[in-house]
């Protein structure tokens, strides 16, 4: 190889540019030197070179080029939403209110029988037209590199801007891998190959995922970091999405992430056409406020829902937390910064209980003792 050739494979390496297809198929890796399997090049081989610009495929949500993991507990409704994301983005329709980028998609449907899949597409509207191409086999029965291969082929090849994968369980493992969705480091080394392959080629790669069945209603677990009881995939992916049902049994929608984070936010869902759209905030949080004052808007918000529908202004902590879904240290935080406000007080029983009295004084409204 000649220098300039070695250096442009370096610096494609070391930023992440799509690579030519000889050295991803690995004829290029046999000629490999000690030397270029540690890719370090200096600014003068990248400061001056324009790098690509972030292209949405939906407005402030998803990007080409990133790995997403979409999670929910079972039967919460994240395969639906996620075939809608599939039908909005390969039709240009607008999803969630956000601003489409028209673009091929390639939708694998591993779980559910092909015939509901179907049926689902053609109550969303799918027309034949449509570039969604869509693959049923249950692929896990056919060979790792195989698959890996086929999908960088045909996301080439139909030049596809997204790819979801429903549900990531049912792709095969990488060979020597226990298969065990529990093993922390079997699963990062798993994902790292379709990480690769949204970096590359430059596409939304979305593995949807389960979340244990009553993630959601842990107050204590944030239900994004819950897919193995623990960060998970949420470490690997640039960004999380996660769908679930609130204590109120309504379903919201948030996401996580290196991308813009949006806020847990209350869905409405049509029976009729199985169509999902955002209603309002759960919280009524802005991006623009720190994580203290989201709590405690959080907090605050649940007790006034409930001082409406009990008719108290007094709450235990333990109910309290149930409601707001939040972490010990993160409620006691909001707690304690509202007693110092002076907005409630706290009382602890002899069982060691607390029971929270809430007021709603204005600003310019003296602390009676």
């Amino acid at each position: 190889m000649e220098d300039k050739d070695i250096q442009d494979m370096l610096y494609k390496k070391v930023t992440r540019e799509p690579l030519p297809v000889e050295v991803l198929n690995g004829q290029v890796v046999e000629q490999m030197t000690a030397k270029e399997s540690v890719p370090l090049v200096l600014p003068n081989n990248w400061i001056n070179k324009p790098e690509e610009p972030e292209i949405p495929l939906v407005e402030g949500l998803i990007y080409k080029g990133t790995l997403s993991s979409f999670v929910g507990s079972p039967k919460t409704g994240k395969s639906t939403l996620a075939r809608q994301l599939a039908y909005c983005v390969s039709s240009g329709a607008y999803f969630l209110g956000r601003e489409v980028v028209k673009q091929p998609v390639g939708y694998l449907a591993l779980e559910e029988h092909p015939s509901r899949v179907r049926q689902h597409f053609r109550t969303l509207g799918l027309k034949a037209d449509d570039l969604l191409y869509i693959g049923f086999d249950r692929l896990r029965r056919n060979k790792y590199d195989l698959v890996l291969q086929g999908l960088r082929e045909q996301i080439q090849e139909y030049r596809l801007g997204l790819l979801v994968v429903d549900t990531a369980r049912h792709m095969p493992k990488a060979s020597g891998s226990g298969g065990s969705v529990l093993d922390y480091n079997e699963t990062i080394d798993w994902w790292q190959d379709y990480l690769d392959i949204a970096h590359e080629l430059n596409i939304a790669v979305m593995m949807v995922y389960h979340m244990p069945k009553g993630a959601s209603a842990n107050p204590n677990r944030n239900p994004i970091d819950s897919i193995f009881g623990s960060t998970g995939l949420s470490s690997i992916v640039d960004q999380s999405y996660a769908v679930w049902r609130n204590s109120d049994d309504r379903r919201s929608f948030q996401s996580e992430g290196r991308l813009e984070d949006f806020p847990d936010t209350y869905l409405t869902f049509n029976e009729a056409t199985l169509w999902s759209e955002l209603a309002e905030p759960v919280t009524g949080q802005t991006k623009h406020k720190s994580g203290l004052e989201v709590r405690i808007a959080r907090v605050w918000d649940s007790l006034r829902k409930y001082e409406i529908e009990s008719g108290m202004n007094l709450i235990g902590r333990a109910e309290l937390q149930g409601r707001v879904r939040m972490k010990n240290a993160d409620l006691l935080e909001v707690i304690n910064t509202l007693v110092e406000q002076r907005k409630i007080t706290v009382e602890v029983g002899k069982n060691g209980k607390q029971t929270l009295t809430f007021y709603d004084l204005p600003e310019e409204t003296e602390w009676q003792e």
